[in-house]
């Protein structure tokens, strides 16, 4: 008989995942759905593994992705079939598969699929944290593959539209390194279209976060705070 508890669920859910793959894997949990063993508390739990295993298991440190990226998509359908069937539409796990959907996609070079997910992660991102202030799921390195996409052919007023809506999402204030990050790309994006007073106000904010972090946090946050300083250097009177 299998397990009832979230816990011991997600263990053999784990397993079966490891040794016969994500297919099988969701077959059980569908299962398990429909018998209605779970508490909301615990449906919510295995919410959030689904969410990690698409945007973890499924590509970093997995060689088969990086040998051939399309082999995570019949898993991905079904995961996101799954996310929405049990979870609803609108639901943070939705976001999290299609974040990952789109990540694989832009890897095949298939970018109008991928568009098309990334768009959907962001904009149900957008109604979890309107119906929860105080969450922040929204991952924003997919979206700057697109962000990127968009700058390469000009689209500024593209990019700067995607880039507004995270930051809608994550706060207009740098308090964490993703606000922080989509606030300097904005500032970015502002500059390129000549946006300069707007552009300077997210840039010293940015550049002020990326300040504070002691040296120990890496090269990154040391690249984004001369990227901010390089472009506010190149904007009349921003001192």
């Amino acid at each position: 008989m299998w397990p009832v508890t979230s816990k011991m669920f997600l263990k053999r859910f784990k397993e079966v995942w490891d040794a016969k793959g994500g297919l099988a894997a969701l077959d059980l949990a569908d299962q398990r759905f429909v018998e209605g063993a779970f508490s909301e508390e615990e449906r919510q739990s295995i919410a959030t593994r689904i969410s990690e295993l698409a945007l973890h298991d499924l590509f970093e440190g997995n060689p088969l992705f990086e040998e051939n990226p399309a082999r995570s998509e019949p898993v991905l359908r079904r995961m996101l079939d799954f996310a929405e069937g049990h979870f609803g539409k609108q639901h943070y796990s939705v976001a999290d598969v299609s974040n990952a959907f789109g990540r694989m996609l832009m890897a095949e070079r298939r970018d109008a699929e991928a568009e098309e997910h990334l768009l959907r992660a962001l904009a149900v991102n957008e109604a979890v944290a309107r119906v929860h202030s105080g969450h922040r799921f929204y991952f924003t390195h997919e979206l700057g593959n697109l962000i990127r996409q968009y700058e390469d052919a000009k689209r500024f007023d593209l990019a700067a539209q995607l880039l507004e809506r995270q930051v809608a999402i994550l706060g207009a204030e740098a308090t964490n390194p993703r606000a922080a990050r989509a606030l300097l790309y904005l500032g970015k994006a502002y500059v390129q279209q000549g946006r300069l007073t707007e552009a300077a106000a997210h840039l010293r904010e940015a550049l002020a976060f990326f300040e504070k972090q002691p040296k120990t946090k890496g090269l990154n946050y040391n690249l984004y705070a001369q990227i901010a300083r390089d472009l506010l250097a190149g904007i009349p009177d921003s001192e």
